[in-house]
């Protein structure tokens, strides 16, 4: 009876509309990750911005994860 639902994904919507589910009340919405900033690049040129960005010493390997985007003050 819901006016509309969200998914976190095109799967998930799928999965709720296979469990009888209005197809055409569920909107996706990606959440947790910002698609603009976050996307393949270059190697070699993502890794020279970020250590240049973050200030930070790194000659050997270097680990990302994007995680919560909930702004901080």
């Amino acid at each position: 009876q819901a006016a509309g639902m969200l998914s976190v994904s095109a799967a998930l919507r799928a999965d709720m509309a296979a469990l009888g589910l209005p197809e055409d009340r569920i909107e996706v919405h990606y959440t947790g990750l910002d698609r603009v900033r976050f996307h393949p690049a270059d190697q070699t040129t993502a890794r020279a911005a970020l250590v240049a960005e973050l200030a930070i010493p790194c000659d050997g390997a270097l680990f990302v994860s994007p995680g919560s985007l909930i702004a901080r003050q």
